[in-house]
């Protein structure tokens, strides 16, 4: 019979051996392809192995039938890499970068649990009794993911409402002698941003705030490069609500329902423009190239010439610039009569999960993108932006110090603390009134 207790000890094992086998297989750079090659099937066989191992020992998981919190701790319990380090690794982990078996994946019973945690939360020690200790667990219960992810998306909503504000109402083109509101609140946001780890969406946060450093003592006014910068950021910012990049609307609905959908249409769009960017920087070279052969005094190498390009080059440059925006055209067309937008909606055979519903691969990607939400939220006192950055200035920057001067275990606790406090006097009470709208209070563990 399979003895549950032993269960984190053989995660920690399978957790360590896969970030082992992982880390040997990227680290063989050399130009000895012999080995270069051995130790790609090594690596390769070894994963395949290790992944075997793992759903045999899920699977004498399961034979015993136990309670929720037996896959909360299989999948949120942390192991540290090895003896020497600090970095800690979950099972939670792996299944939001997908390296892990493709059937464990798909398994209904770990959705059941991520949707568990991604509506009421992870489960919480109670510590203390008395009134006080009961209201500070009443507001740290509201935190819930699903909860913060609705004030990380507010807030997002409303700095692209400031900033589309900012765009169809600038500011006169003059030094800064007043508080500027709406720049003091687009500037901050977007440094917030920054703060979090970099993904896809850190792009267009980025190009604001360059937007609005490099025209410092002004601001971006209409027909001047940072101004389109902002107008390219909005434009940006629109587009990814649409693609599950966090924070996500989408999110506001059942995840088994709109991200397999969200993903095929992003991976659609992929299939039709890629074909066509193969020719973009071709198409911009000759478009420059284009552009100095007709000025009238151009300038090379600080030499301004006195006359433009004949005519010969510039018909060729002419040509040659067609040639590319035919090829373009033609990869385009090509593209949409290969590949057309959303095809798997039609002919696709029933299956057991909504969740793979179009392909089993869109099944996967999607269910990468919840366990990843779900990863984000989830993260014990979670600072949305800009609040985050009251995080970063009391609690990061100390604990950078300590760790630096070799005293990290001597404020951690104090530190930890802090951000305890500052969490519920800062975003716990957005949190008790965003929880009401789910009525949180009805789950029968509540």
């Amino acid at each position: 019979m399979w003895n549950r207790s032993r269960f984190p000890m053989w995660g920690s094992l399978l957790l360590r051996s896969k970030l082992r086998i992982y880390l040997r297989g990227i680290a063989s750079r050399g130009r000895d392809i012999w080995t270069q090659w051995r130790e790609e099937e090594q690596h390769e066989a070894g994963v395949h192995a290790l992944d075997a191992l793992t759903l045999r020992v899920w699977l004498q998981f399961l034979e015993d039938e136990g309670a929720a919190e037996d896959v909360a701790e299989v999948l949120w319990t942390a192991y540290p890499v090895d003896s020497y380090s600090d970095r800690m690794i979950r099972v939670v982990d792996f299944l939001a970068v997908g390296d892990a078996p493709e059937d464990l994946q798909r398994h209904r019973l770990l959705y059941l649990s991520l949707m568990d945690v991604w509506q009421y939360g992870r489960e919480q020690a109670r510590t203390a009794s008395g009134v006080v200790a009961t209201l500070l667990r009443f507001v740290d219960h509201c935190g819930t993911p699903r909860v913060l992810h609705i004030a990380d998306l507010l807030g997002h909503i409303a700095y692209l409402g400031i900033l589309y504000h900012y765009l169809n109402w600038p500011p006169y083109l003059e030094p800064i002698r007043v508080f500027d509101t709406r720049r003091a609140l687009l500037m901050t946001y977007t440094l917030s941003k920054l703060m979090r780890p970099w993904s896809s969406a850190t792009a267009p946060p980025f190009l604001a705030l360059f937007a609005f450093v490099i025209c410092l003592p002004y601001a971006p006014a209409p027909n001047t490069f940072t101004f389109f910068l902002l107008l390219t950021t909005f434009c940006w910012e629109i587009l990814l609500l649409h693609f599950s990049v966090l924070p996500s609307p989408l999110l506001l609905f059942r995840p088994d329902w709109i991200l397999p959908f969200a993903v095929l249409a992003r991976r659609s769009v992929a299939k039709l423009f890629s074909p066509t960017a193969f020719f973009v920087p071709a198409l911009i070279a000759c478009l420059l190239m284009l552009q100095f052969a007709m000025l009238d005094r151009p300038q090379v190498l600080f030499t301004t010439l006195h006359s433009a390009a004949p005519t010969d080059s510039l018909v060729a440059y002419f040509s040659l610039f067609t040639t590319f925006l035919l090829f373009l055209m033609c990869a385009f067309t090509y593209s949409v009569l290969v590949h057309p937008f959303l095809a798997t909606l039609q002919g696709t055979p029933a299956t057991r999960s909504p969740w793979d519903r179009y392909t089993e691969a869109v099944g996967l990607e999607a269910r990468r993108t919840f366990v990843h939400a779900v990863v984000t939220y989830a993260t014990p006192y979670y600072f949305p932006p800009p609040v985050n950055l009251a995080q970063i200035l009391l609690v990061r920057v100390p604990q950078i110090v300590l760790q630096a001067m070799g005293k990290r275990g001597n404020g951690a606790r104090l530190l930890t603390l802090v951000q305890r406090v500052l969490w519920r006097l800062i975003v716990g009470p957005a949190a008790v009134l965003l929880s009401g709208f789910w009525l949180w209070y009805l789950h029968p563990d509540n």
